[in-house]
Parts: structure tokens; C-alpha cells; sequence
């Protein structure tokens, strides 16, 4: 899956903005492209709306940017980033597939830093004073089924990262350099490392099935290596004497009551257990289902796929 930037919907310049402000901002942002592009030419950028309908006041619109010779490069590169973006449906997506979301900058609702969120992509966003920061806040809510049953709203603080011009891409290198790139290139990369990369995790053999089953380029094979990696390193740092439970990199909950029998699996010692507690992972209602053993410690992982 390639690297994924968000247009900033909110940052957009208003109708009435001047002409050459417009024109400024559309060339910040392509250059903001370009910069990414030069470290990772596998990178597309997600627009809410078409980009040759994009229209700034009734005067101008893309076109008369890409028309224009002394804007038609940037224009140039921003259709060629515009133009490998995989997704059709946005947050829409995400939202039916996976319950009710709801993400909020200040007391806009925003699409663009929510994809952000989901898919660890990027946020481009027009040079606005507003939006430059290299990190963005966002309240992310959504509809949770409690372990009782009952269903709560959740709101989690979160921060995404941001960039209105090429420094800020450069501020983002380290990331950059890693971010959406499959650690492991196929599931026989990840049997020979995983002893030593997952020295607390084991793995049902129902699991390792479902896994091998997942092509490297899917976007599930990259989300579920990342949370994979999260639940290593918490795993590391969990005193099991101390605390009942690791600290989660990422939402962990277990299943309520009427739904924990769907959890049962035969466990690596042949005894059958419930292993209700899950991380989750997207596109779609992915579920890595799991349960902790605090002897070694060790966490088993019995499911890799759709929600049970």
C-alpha cells in the first residue's frame, strides 16, 4: 500500500480569497508534494473532491492553475499524487465498516485528519496560519461496546502529523523514511524473525494460517505488523506484578459477556480458553484477538481477521 497524505478539507482557501494568495498556497502545496515524492515516490494523496473540479471563487480553479505555465510543474505534480490515491470512500468507509466515527479540530468535523488517524498517513494542508504546525490535535470519537454490553461514547485526544510546506516535510524524515512500509516483506520473512522480533508473543496455529493467507499487499498486512510491533513493546515493558495488564499502544478491550463464547479456541497446550481480549486494525472491522499469559509474560494470539 502506498503512503497515504490527506488533504486538509478545512484548510482550503475560502472564495473569497485573493487570487494570488490562491495561486501562493496551490504552489506551497505542490512543493509540499514534491518534497514528500523525493523520499518516497510511492506516496499518493487522498482529496476530498475530485481535483479538476477544485474551484476557488467563480474566476479560478485547478485548471487555470495547471494552464498557466508559470504553475503547470506544480500543477503537473499535484495530478500525478492526486492520481495513485487508492480510496474511493474516504472516512465513509471506515465508518460503516467499523462503527460509528467521529473526528473533531477544535469544533470542526474533519474527514482528512481522520483518514490520517487510520491509516498513519500524512496531512497536507493549504499555508494557512492557522493549520502551521507539524502536529495536529484531534478529538476522535466513536460508539464502544463496553465488556457489560452497553455502548458508550469514547473520546480519545490524538495527533497527527501536518506539513503546509517543504520544511515540514523534512521535519517528518524519520517517519517518513519507515512509515507504511511492511516490516516483514512475507509471511516467510516473518516466521524466520518472529521469535526474535516477538520474543513475548505466541501465535495459535489457527493464527499463523490466517496470517499466511494475507498477501504483503494488502493494507491489512502492514496494519496488523504495526500492531503487532505495539504489542511486543508493550509486552516488554509489563510487570505483571504490578499492573494486571501491559499498557496498551493502541484501544485494547475484551468482549462482553454474550459474546465471549465466540472466543473460545483450543489453546497451545491443547485446553480450550477464551481469548476475548482484541486490538483492531483497518481498513474494515480487523480484530487481532488475543489472550495474556503472566508467566514468562507471554501473550498468545488465536485470530487475525475480520471481527468475530
Amino acid at each position: 500500500m502506498p503512503l497515504l497524505g490527506f488533504l486538509n478539507e478545512l484548510s482550503t482557501p475560502t472564495d473569497d480569497s485573493p487570487r494570488e494568495l490562491v495561486i501562493e498556497q496551490l504552489v506551497l502545496l505542490a512543493r509540499s508534494v514534491q518534497s514528500v515524492r523525493r523520499w518516497r515516490q510511492d506516496f499518493a494523496l487522498q482529496t476530498p473532491n475530485p481535483i479538476p473540479s477544485w474551484r476557488f471563487g467563480e474566476n479560478y480553479g485547478f485548471g487555470d492553475f495547471l494552464r498557466d505555465a508559470r504553475t503547470r510543474e506544480e500543477a503537473r505534480s499535484l495530478l500525478s499524487a492526486v492520481n495513485r490515491a487508492p480510496l474511493r470512500h474516504g472516512l465513509a468507509m471506515a465508518r460503516d465498516a467499523d462503527g460509528d466515527l467521529e473526528f473533531r479540530c477544535g469544533e470542526q468535523v474533519t474527514e482528512a485528519l481522520g483518514l490520517a488517524d487510520l491509516f498513519d498517513g500524512l496531512v497536507l494542508s493549504f499555508s494557512d496560519p492557522r493549520w502551521r504546525q507539524r502536529l495536529l490535535s484531534v478529538e476522535r470519537t466513536e460508539v464502544v461496546e463496553m465488556p457489560e454490553g452497553q455502548l458508550e461514547l469514547v473520546t480519545t485526544s490524538i495527533e497527527v502529523r501536518n506539513a503546509c510546506i517543504p520544511d515540514d516535510v523534512d521535519a517528518h524524515r524519520p517517519w517518513l523514511d519507515t512509515a507504511g512500509k511492511p516490516p516483514f516483506e512475507d509471511f516467510d520473512n516473518f516466521e524466520a524473525d518472529r521469535a526474535d522480533r516477538f520474543a513475548n508473543l505466541d501465535f495459535l496455529g489457527r493464527a499463523l494460517d490466517q496470517l499466511r493467507a494475507i498477501e504483503p499487499t494488502h493494507p491489512w498486512w502492514s496494519a496488523i505488523c504495526g500492531r503487532l510491533d505495539e504489542l511486543q513493546e508493550a509486552m516488554v515493558e509489563w510487570d505483571p506484578t504490578t499492573s494486571p495488564e501491559p499498557q496498551w499502544r493502541s484501544r485494547v478491550t475484551g468482549e462482553h459477556q454474550q459474546r465471549r463464547r465466540l472466543c473460545d479456541f483450543t489453546d497451545l497446550d491443547g485446553e480450550t480458553r477464551c481469548f476475548d481480549q482484541h486490538a483492531r486494525f483497518t481498513p474494515h472491522a480487523g480484530r487481532l484477538h488475543f489472550r495474556l499469559n503472566p508467566v514468562g509474560p507471554r501473550l498468545i494470539v488465536a485470530h487475525i481477521g475480520l471481527k468475530l
